[in-house]
């Protein structure tokens, strides 16, 4: 298997049918458009609230009706991103890595390989995986640069279609006051009384035995309370 950060079609013996997984997308998503193909890339921009990032599929070579890889990218631009705060995503997100680019952009960015039989329900907690890792970065950004070096940062009609810009109060950045409930009600809307749970720091799990996190039942978010900040 050739990993989808090598920006090639895969040699796979394990994949999964294209049409699947676009309709699901397409359940899943609130918008999905076909931005069309790339270096080996069949990218979707996928619209979820106001939260906008790139599905891209890796077509098995010779079956372009076969996919062996997914990846998933979100563009944070306006957030003045620092180094430690990509460092605390890419400790606790749950499938996801962050890397930041030159005048303060981050990167997130997921990769799954189509392992056994394709089934919606499975595939569906994938999904679900990438929005806890997209609300852990909303949660970071609120709060030596080099540019991420993986190939679907590096193809431009991605870059623009996964663009998040920081939520505007009076023509700039909102800063001060509750910029966390600000890109977390501007993004997810309902979500907006979400935060990373204290108790696991966003892991899920908890102990050098990683049981379950009894506070937020695994999901590494919880409710926010009435009236808190």
């Amino acid at each position: 298997m050739i990993s989808i950060f090598s920006g090639r079609k895969a040699l796979s013996s394990s994949a999964w049918p294209k049409s699947a997984i676009v309709d699901a997308l397409g359940v899943r998503y609130d918008g999905l458009e076909h931005l069309g193909d790339d270096e080996g890339f069949a990218l979707y921009q996928a619209t979820d609230g106001k939260l906008n990032f790139v599905v891209a599929l890796v077509e098995v070579n010779g079956a372009p009706d076969q996919i062996a890889e997914i990846g998933f990218l979100a563009r944070f631009v306006g957030f003045n991103a620092t180094q430690s705060a990509s460092e605390f995503i890419n400790r606790n997100a749950h499938i996801a890595t962050s890397g930041l680019a030159s005048g303060g952009d981050l990167y997130l960015i997921a990769g799954v390989q189509a392992a056994g039989r394709f089934d919606a329900a499975s595939f569906t907690l994938i999904l679900e995986a990438w929005k806890r890792d997209l609300m852990l970065a909303i949660h970071a950004l609120s709060g030596g640069q080099a540019a991420p070096a993986h190939p679907i940062a590096g193809l431009e009609k991605a870059r623009l279609s996964a663009v998040n810009t920081a939520p505007q109060r009076d023509g700039a950045p909102a800063r001060g006051g509750r910029p966390l409930m600000d890109a977390f009600s501007y993004f997810f809307g309902d979500d907006r009384r979400m935060a990373v749970c204290t108790e696991c720091d966003g892991r899920g799990k908890r102990g050098l035995v990683a049981r379950k996190c009894a506070a937020c039942e695994g999901e590494g978010l919880v409710k926010m309370t009435r009236g808190r900040r």
